[in-house]
């Protein structure tokens, strides 16, 4: 073979290694790409989290001060009770504390007060040069920390002087000034022994000034009653809004812009020996990074970054090998161009026939439930019991006459929709289905219509999702209408109770001629105790030469007529006999068709017996 024959395969060759490395080094960028882009998403999820963790203790501090506003006399226990209800966050309020402003002549009247509420030697302190609380020497304004919670955890720091710190002081001066919230710098937390910071709110008497800028510091010159003061941690507050993240080899720092170069740094999430807290590796926002996301919050008065930095395993961790596969894959693409093609479009129809075959399925199912459920004309109802949201299809709210919108989708709009008096009840039974003492929720009760006028439903539910400890999580359901059996029943009933006052005795017996129910006057009229009578034959009562034939008859006549009467010979318990009139009616069930008959007697026409037997129709 001449040598020339190898020229296309050493072309082949040479350019499928050109172009095989080409393609790597593109795939490489692109990935390289496709990471920067999750890299910056994840950063901003964090991001995104760690400032909702930071308007929620915004948020807590505010609620503070305006429920102290609403207090002119606030008590310890009532201040306990309401920041309780924050610090069940513990992750974020490490605690929330009442700062008075007390003048020297007030000294002695707080700390009374102080005793009466079970603080024994309550005592204005400051510290010392060893960080160590001290008795404050006496001075003319103080600012101690006069309620704190959790107590049993600061009680060390009660009556703690915030005004004789010099970082603490300008924070509250600054706060003063400008009527808001200040955030200190970072400052050693006594008990954690760790980096933390404050934040200062003022709360005011009703007319108050805000100090000018460029004033002394003369509290008694304004109407400064005191600050709530919230003690954080940056660790805590970033960790525990970022736990429900999955977690990313990503470093987050946070820094405080407006403090000094080597105080700034606040948090980071770097391992390194030590104390995270207490040792502090980096001064200002590390830039020797090509990939960082940087955002900023104002946190009191004070600019705040956060900064997200990808870790030394982010890129390589989250690295394939289709760089490296492309790379091989060039050698023997001639051979395996097409068989790859077939292969990928083979799988690709095979995908995309199951999604469509799936897909479809689904369609016909939720086609039919919507089919059901308008044949059976049936509202549909979705419960979340955690949130409280409430899905409700358009015939449920049709089926009170509102239009879609106009019913808030929360279960607190179904309640407050529910009769008074079925309220109760209807509560009782659903209670009942979430103790897992009925196998579903089923309540008949009366709901307002958008006219105002009470439609009574049949409500059928049932809790399908439950959580580790039995409470139900999420529950669904139908309405149906049912207004029109409930307006018959209670016809039926006014009827019964018109025949009660007309006639003596009524008497209800099924299509066999077994007796099934059977009125206090009836047991009067011929003897027969309830217990007794039940189950057994009515024509037994009666004296008749044929009493299948004579049954056969009743039945027929009222089918045809609606209505059988007849004046009868009754035989009572004690052997005697007497003639009633009795007429005898149709019961009949929702389609129509007769499924019981009542008899209704009269008192004795006669006590005195035909010569014969027969029975004298009218």
């Amino acid at each position: 073979m001449k040598k020339s024959s190898y020229i296309p395969l050493y072309l082949t060759f040479f350019a499928g290694i050109f172009f095989s490395f080409f393609a790597a080094v593109l795939v490489y960028h692109f990935e390289t790409k496709t990471l920067k882009t999750a890299f910056e998403s994840y950063s901003r999820d964090r991001i995104s989290v760690i400032k909702q963790s930071i308007g929620y203790s915004y948020m807590g501090i505010d609620a503070v001060c305006s429920f102290i506003n609403s207090k002119p006399e606030l008590s310890r226990e009532e201040f306990k009770e309401f920041v309780s209800l924050f610090l069940s966050e513990k992750k974020v309020f490490q605690s929330i504390a009442w700062i008075p402003y007390i003048t020297k002549e007030q000294q002695a009247k707080f700390s009374q007060a102080a005793l009466k509420d079970g603080v024994e030697n309550f005592r204005i302190k400051q510290k010392n040069s060893q960080d160590k609380l001290v008795e404050s020497p006496i001075r003319n304004d103080y600012f101690p920390i006069y309620y704190i919670e959790p107590f049993n955890e600061y009680r060390m720091l009660l009556g703690f002087d915030v005004s004789t710190d010099p970082k603490l002081k300008k924070a509250i001066l600054a706060s003063m000034k400008i009527g808001k919230k200040v955030a200190s710098t970072r400052v050693m937390l006594l008990k954690e022994k760790i980096y933390g910071f404050r934040i200062f709110a003022p709360v005011f008497w009703e007319n108050y000034s805000i100090v000018s800028p460029g004033a002394s510091f003369n509290p008694g010159s304004i109407s400064i009653r005191g600050f709530v003061s919230g003690i954080f941690i940056p660790r805590n507050i970033v960790e525990h809004a970022i736990a429900s993240l999955e977690p990313r080899d990503i470093n987050i720092y946070v820094f405080d812009q407006h403090a000094p170069v080597n105080e700034r740094l606040l948090y980071h999430n770097v391992t390194i020996p030590g104390d995270l807290g207490s040792q502090q590796v980096e001064t200002d926002i590390p830039d020797k990074t090509e990939y960082k996301v940087i955002s900023s919050i104002d946190m009191g008065n004070r600019e705040w970054s956060i900064v997200c930095i990808p870790g030394p395993t982010f890129f390589s961790k989250n690295r394939t090998f289709i760089p490296f596969n492309t790379f091989m894959a060039g050698f023997i693409i001639t051979l395996l161009l097409s068989v790859y093609i077939y292969n990928k479009i083979t799988e690709s129809e095979r995908v995309r026939s199951m999604i469509q075959v799936h897909t479809r399925h689904l369609e016909i199912s939720e086609k039919r439930l919507e089919l059901a459920l308008k044949g059976a004309d049936l509202g549909l109802w979705d419960w979340n019991i955690e949130t409280g949201a409430l899905y409700l299809n358009d015939r449920w709210i049709e089926m009170l006459e509102y239009k879609p919108g106009e019913i808030y989708p929360n279960s607190d709009s179904w309640f407050n929709i529910i009769h008074p008096e079925d309220k109760k009840r209807v509560m009782d039974e659903l209670n009942a289905h979430f103790n897992k003492k009925t196998p579903i929720f089923q309540s008949e009760y009366r709901l307002k219509s958008r006219s105002g006028k009470w439609k009574w439903i049949l409500d059928t539910g049932k809790v399908f999702d439950w959580d580790e400890n039995g409470k139900p999580l999420r529950a669904s359901g139908t309405h149906s209408d049912i207004t029109i059996r409930k307006m018959a029943e209670q016809q039926l009933l006014c009827q019964t109770l018109i025949l009660k006052q007309m006639f003596k005795g009524i008497i209800f017996m099924d299509l066999e001629g077994k007796i099934i129910e059977w009125t206090q006057d009836a047991e009067s009229m011929f003897g027969y105790m309830k217990d007794e009578i039940i189950n057994n034959e009515f024509l037994t009562l009666v004296r008749h030469e044929n009493t299948g034939q004579f049954l056969n008859e009743i039945i027929s006549e009222i089918k045809q007529n609606d209505l059988w009467t007849a004046e009868m010979i009754f035989i009572h318990k004690d052997k005697t006999e007497s003639i009633h009139e009795i007429v005898i009616v149709p019961i009949l069930d929702e389609e129509g068709n007769i499924e019981a008959a009542i008899g209704i007697t009269q008192p004795p026409i006669s006590n005195k017996m035909p010569p014969t037997g027969k029975t004298i129709k009218c």
